[in-house]
């Protein structure tokens, strides 16, 4: 998401974060085999919301699977600009204060990689908006990232130093919750959602031998860390010496087959035909 719905997201809307954030959206459609995950019938219609949209590249993508849709983007800056032949809406909204959407509206309600931009106590909060703006029968599907490093080969101190310091330590000062992944599912029972899946996909941090997803992650990685570099600095560094510690990581992270977790939870509101334990898949 390029625009945020707090003050915390500490990313600019520049074109460089466009870009980075279309190469994310690559990233979740390998991990998990498709844009929609939550079993709903879209092929003869139905209303689709991106909420957080970011340059618009899965309500895109949806729209061009499913052309029979209503397909409306939401965001808190002016992020996206369809085209005028897309047949998507964009529509300024802030999920925080309330989204512009009258209650029990769309089929699917779409909701991605807003770990940096929520504050750790807003979740259920914002959890509970979707929800509002979501059909009885219709589903809410979000998906994170778990900000917290595995080692198939064992960590090793630079890697636990880089983990607890740079992964974790910067996304706690920010106010935002690193393990609110494995949580959404909780968060999404709290808001009175059934039917909840989820589905967990490991993503190798690699430039090479991890096929796409690993390269993708590597360029993410880098990405992210550049943004973030001057924070992660502090008094004690220079960004440049950030960005070399990076790239001894990455190396590290490679020869001991660092991953991080994945979570999509699909979960649907009640009434209208609820289906309980739904199988989460492509579609």
């Amino acid at each position: 998401m390029v625009g945020h719905t707090s003050h915390i997201y500490p990313f600019s809307d520049d074109a460089k974060e466009i870009a980075r954030e279309r190469c994310q959206h690559v990233l979740f459609t390998l991990l998990f085999g498709a844009e929609v995950l939550a079993p709903v019938a879209l092929e003869h219609g139905g209303r689709v919301l991106d909420v957080g949209c970011g340059p618009g590249s899965w309500i895109e993508a949806v729209k061009s699977r499913y052309p029979a849709t209503e397909a409306t983007a939401v965001d808190y800056h002016p992020t996206y600009t369809p085209a005028p032949d897309s047949g998507i809406t964009f529509t300024l909204g802030d999920v925080l204060e309330g989204l512009p959407f009258p209650d029990d509206h769309f089929d699917l309600v779409h909701h991605r990689a807003m770990i940096l931009a929520i504050e750790t106590d807003e979740w259920p909060r914002v959890i509970a908006e979707l929800a509002r703006v979501t059909k009885p029968g219709g589903w809410v599907q979000l998906t994170e990232a778990h900000l917290d490093i595995h080692a198939r080969l064992g960590m090793t101190p630079r890697l636990r130093v880089w983990n607890e310091k740079v992964v974790r330590g910067t996304v706690l000062e920010i106010g935002a919750d690193p393990d609110v992944a494995p949580k959404l599912a909780a968060h999404a029972a709290a808001a009175g959602l059934g039917g909840r899946v989820t589905r967990v996909a490991p993503a190798h941090l690699a430039r090479s031998g991890a096929g796409e997803i690993g390269r993708l992650m590597a360029a993410d990685f880098l990405a992210v860390i550049e943004l973030l570099a001057p924070r992660i600095a502090g008094n004690d560094a220079t960004p440049a010496q950030v960005m070399l510690w990076a790239e001894s990581v990455l190396n590290e992270a490679e020869w001991h087959e660092v991953y991080f977790n994945f979570y999509a939870t699909v979960a649907q509101k009640p009434g209208g035909g609820v289906v309980e334990g739904a199988a989460v898949g492509g579609s």
